[in-house]
């Protein structure tokens, strides 16, 4: 059970995180990643230390990783906060950092006066709705990186959107889909999603051996080794109050 716990989370963290920071660019994946799998160490420890259900743990979830990736695409977007030779990204992933932060105390007073029983009024139909709605921004925001073509080549035209799509990118990214679909479908005990990462991995690989001058999308690059350190804070003082 802990195996497949752990397997789960390490493809979410995987994922999420960099969806999380998508917006500063492929050069900056390994941000997201690191990000992603502190969540889900961190998030499970605590939770495991100080959780009051029978079954703690915590994680990062898409829904707020769609409203944390709004946050990041806008301070990417902000003169006064776009990445630089100067300052580089630190600012904007120390603000993402402190607005988790401010949202989990949050969390916790509300948890604590009872506004968690407010949750029992909210009709269903808007929860599915909801979550259908961020599965759509999920999917959305993954056009790009599967396929290659951005917004700015689908304004351009026919010919420069036929000419940015990576068709093996594409199929690399349908065949973990489907691996994933499958495997679920058919055994609950075998994490999809650890499966469809290990088979999607192996086939980009072995594309990118047989065929060295295929386009395939970048890999997410190295990441720092050993426990993820709470230091993406330490940006902050840098910061000026006029820019907040």
């Amino acid at each position: 059970g802990g195996l497949a716990a752990a397997g789960w989370n390490l493809s979410l963290g995987l994922s999420l995180g960099i969806l999380a920071f998508s917006a500063l660019g492929p050069d900056h994946y390994e941000i997201g990643l690191y990000a992603g799998f502190a969540a889900a160490i961190w998030g499970h420890l605590i939770a495991g230390l100080f959780g009051g259900a029978a079954h703690p743990g915590s994680g990062p979830h898409a829904a707020s990783t769609l409203i944390l990736a709004s946050l990041v695409a806008t301070l990417a977007a902000d003169p006064a906060f776009a990445p630089s030779a100067t300052h580089g990204v630190g600012p904007i992933v120390a603000i993402a950092g402190a607005t988790v932060v401010i949202a989990g105390i949050a969390q916790i007073v509300l948890g604590a006066i009872g506004a968690a029983n407010s949750a029992r009024f909210v009709p269903f139909p808007f929860v599915a709705g909801f979550m259908c709605g961020a599965s759509a921004l999920i999917v959305v925001a993954q056009l790009t990186p599967i396929s290659g073509v951005t917004r700015g080549d689908l304004v351009a035209g026919a010919d420069a959107t036929w000419d940015a799509l990576q068709l093996v990118t594409l199929g690399v990214g349908i065949a973990t889909a489907a691996t994933i679909w499958a495997v679920g479908w058919r055994s609950k005990r075998v994490p999809a999603p650890i499966v469809g990462l290990l088979a999607g991995s192996v086939l980009y690989y072995a594309i990118a051996f047989l065929v060295p001058h295929a386009r395939l999308g970048p890999v997410v690059g190295a990441i720092a080794t050993g426990l993820p350190a709470p230091t993406a804070l330490a940006p902050l003082a840098d910061v000026p109050w006029e820019a907040i």
